[in-house]
């Protein structure tokens, strides 16, 4: 069943993929913001990455890019009180992540249960990266460009697709005895959660040269010079998490000047 749902997802982002290509007088909104930020950054290659070495040097050292005292400032909370938690287990340093936490002294209701409250900021998600990929991949999927993947996808299951990718992975699915139903069910369930898992996400402006946050999972995505970081911030007022996360994510720009 896994590998079903593999071929599924590798058929999905490849039809989604073709959703965009071509540059004619009906560009892709993607294209056309990856254009806009392109220029605004005095035309930057937007399919150059691993330029930043500086941030790309902290992935197996997260905790020294993001401290306590750091942590402790853009929070005003006590540094002492803090429990630092690390993962450093994966090959990919990107899975890597320092995380600091802090209980409140509240209780907050989960599962049934009144459990203590905790506060926490971790940082991860350190890689080499385009522009064009950050944009693609950080980016809310609409229901225009959902409605536009189930179209594409039917006309992969009508065996009417011109993606190479998208009709290898169909014809996988067929000889795995996949009816052609369920594989409609499945494609369009993949368009649905992927619109669910990213209409959090906004552009925030002036910070790195492309930034994005997620409300959803209170995840800032920076990106700076071929290069990105993600930072994760849950306070109890959770108006205050955008900001401080903010806060953080300059001064670790700052570090990599």
């Amino acid at each position: 069943m896994k590998a079903i749902h593999l071929f599924v997802a590798v058929i999905a982002l490849a039809t989604l993929s073709s959703c965009g290509q071509g540059r004619n007088n009906d560009e892709s909104a993607a294209n056309s913001e990856i254009d806009q930020l392109e220029n605004e950054l005095k035309n930057i290659d937007p399919k150059a990455k691993g330029d930043n070495t500086c941030l790309l040097g902290y992935a197996e050292k997260y905790e020294e890019l993001l401290t306590k005292d750091m942590v402790a400032e853009a929070t005003g909370s006590n540094a002492g009180q803090m429990t630092m938690h690390e993962n450093k287990i994966h090959k990919d340093t990107k899975y890597h992540y320092t995380k600091y936490s802090w209980k409140t002294g509240k209780t907050k209701e989960r599962y049934g249960m009144d459990l203590p409250e905790e506060h926490g900021v971790s940082i991860s998600g350190i890689e080499a990266i385009s522009l064009n990929q950050f944009q693609m991949s950080y980016k809310a999927v609409s229901k225009a460009a959902a409605a536009a993947l189930t179209q594409k996808a039917n006309e992969a299951l009508d065996g009417k697709s011109d993606n190479a990718a998208v009709n290898e992975g169909m014809k996988k699915l067929d000889e795995m005895g996949i009816s052609k139903e369920e594989q409609k069910k499945m494609m369009e369930g993949f368009a649905n959660t992927a619109q669910k898992m990213t209409e959090g996400f906004t552009k925030v402006d002036n910070l790195g040269q492309a930034a994005t946050w997620n409300a959803k999972t209170n995840t800032l995505y920076v990106f700076e010079n071929g290069a990105m970081f993600e930072l994760v911030v849950e306070l109890s007022d959770s108006g205050r998490n955008l900001e401080v996360a903010t806060t953080i994510a300059t001064q670790i720009l700052n570090k990599c000047k």
